[in-house]
């Protein structure tokens, strides 16, 4: 005879196929999870520098608007020329 009984087998067998399956399971849930995780992360990160980017544009365009009023004001672009920076 065995020194180890037949139910004591199916049990450590049954504990180790639960054993098993909960380690498969929980490395394709962590494998999801990170795509998931880095696929949100680089959809916002994407979105942020479109915002930036939206934001940096109109500031741009408010600067080159400024540029050509200044140059179209001639009173305006002779006070900026001549004006001494010490003097503001």
């Amino acid at each position: 005879m065995s020194a180890v009984s037949l139910r004591t087998r199916l049990t450590l067998s049954f504990i180790a196929l639960i054993i098993l399956s909960i380690t498969v399971m929980g490395i394709g849930y962590i494998r999801k999870s990170s795509e998931v995780i880095l696929s949100n992360a680089s959809q916002t990160s994407l979105g942020l520098v479109k915002m930036s980017n939206q934001s940096l544009e109109a500031k741009l365009a408010r600067v080159e608007q400024s540029a050509i009023n200044m140059h179209l004001d001639e009173e305006l672009f002779q006070f900026v020329n001549a004006t001494d920076l010490k003097d503001k």
